[in-house]
């Protein structure tokens, strides 16, 4: 009967430890009408007792998921998310979670190749937005190319269809007014993106030979464009002079002129030649 007894009271202490809905009073009310009880009906008590304990499980805390994931996070007190650092990326869970609306599984939220904890604490980006600045280079291409993530004009860059080509009459190099418009916006963007160079790209077509095969004509056209950057401020370092042929099977229908030629094929283009590892998303 006594070790009965010890069996009921280690029994009800396991139980009131591991729920904590158990209290003081309660334990003693109940042991003491169990120990009226007849020895049969307090065996069979005691058995329902263990399988009870066995369904209710150890006193130990439960083992964290395989696979973490944020619903299991959330479940936590706040004291154990302040101490724990899921993706070790310098922040707490509890602050990923609660103050900066990051994700505490990925230590670069936004995928822009800076972590969380850099973002927000050496550049000052922001660890939601892959492109902080908006200007099409994530922050982390920004950060590889020493430019600054927060600004949007860093870096200056001009975009392949950003500058003009220029037109001339037919077996003529002078630069009309339309010509000098077009040059002086390019000259201005060039300068802008001092760290750009640009090729000048002359086209040439059978239909301006001179009667005695010379092309003297394409020639002086790369003079005429490269002598007009130099003199608004492009060095002549960063510029490059291309030739390329060009028939009149380029024309669009009906530009075909009296000289079998159209303006299409009698201009010169421009490509600026990217000094950037990267080349901006939009």
């Amino acid at each position: 009967m006594l070790q009965v007894k010890n069996l009921l009271i280690g029994f009800y202490a396991s139980l009131f430890w591991r729920k904590g809905i158990i209290l003081y009073s309660q334990l003693i009310s109940h042991l003491m009408k169990f120990l009226l009880l007849s020895p049969l009906k307090i065996t069979s008590f005691f058995i329902g007792a263990l399988l009870l304990f066995a369904a209710c499980g150890t006193n130990q805390p439960e083992p964290e998921p395989g696979d973490l994931t944020i619903e299991y996070l959330i479940t936590l007190s706040d004291e154990e998310l302040m101490e724990r650092d899921s993706d070790g990326d310098g922040l707490s869970d509890y602050d990923e979670i609660y103050i900066y609306g990051t994700d505490p599984l990925n230590p670069d939220t936004d995928g822009d190749g800076l972590s969380d904890y850099d973002e927000i604490f050496l550049f000052g980006t922001d660890p939601l937005i892959k492109d902080t600045s908006g200007n099409g280079f994530t922050d982390g291409q920004e950060v590889e190319m020493g430019t600054n993530p927060l600004d949007p004009n860093d870096p200056p860059f001009i975009r392949s269809n950003e500058l003009n080509p220029v037109y001339f009459h037919f077996g003529d190099s002078e630069l009309d007014n339309s010509a000098s418009e077009v040059l002086e916006i390019n000259s201005q963007k060039l300068i802008t993106a001092e760290k750009f160079r640009v090729e000048i790209i002359v086209f040439k077509n059978e239909s301006e030979v001179d009667e005695n095969g010379l092309e003297s004509v394409f020639d002086q056209r790369a003079e005429a464009v490269s002598d007009y950057l130099i003199q608004n401020g492009v060095t002549e370092e960063r510029i490059d002079v291309n030739f390329e042929s060009i028939s009149t099977s380029e024309c669009p229908d009906g530009a075909i002129d009296e000289f079998n030629s159209c303006s299409e094929i009698r201009r010169v283009s421009f490509r600026p030649i990217n000094p950037y590892p990267f080349y901006p998303e939009y």
